[in-house]
């Protein structure tokens, strides 16, 4: 018979960081190195607010358009920055999460 932890450790998704080890002025020093001082800005924010839904991003589609793209556009940024990118984007095709086109 297994252990009651044990079977509440198995019932938790896997985390893919750990969010309190995250040194967030290297990621700021990152994205201005990467991207134009305005967009590294808005990622950096948006990243820093959103950064629990790298590992459960479902609640991504709860935002209106312009904003999910904005959350996922810095969650990518994120992801690649801490080196599982692929890792990311296959959890967004597992919650069916797209792209949507901005209509002006």
């Amino acid at each position: 018979m297994k252990p009651q932890w044990l079977s509440s450790v198995e019932q938790q998704p896997r985390k893919l960081i750990n969010t309190q080890n995250l040194d967030w002025n290297d990621f700021r020093y990152y994205l201005n190195g990467k991207y134009v001082k305005k967009y590294a800005r808005m990622c950096f924010n948006y990243a820093s607010k959103y950064v629990e839904l790298l590992d459960n991003p479902s609640m991504i589609e709860t935002f209106s358009r312009c904003k999910r793209n904005n959350v996922l556009k810095a969650l990518i940024a994120l992801s690649k920055y801490l080196g599982f990118y692929r890792e990311f984007k296959e959890k967004l095709s597992d919650c069916g999460i797209k792209w949507t086109k901005q209509v002006q």
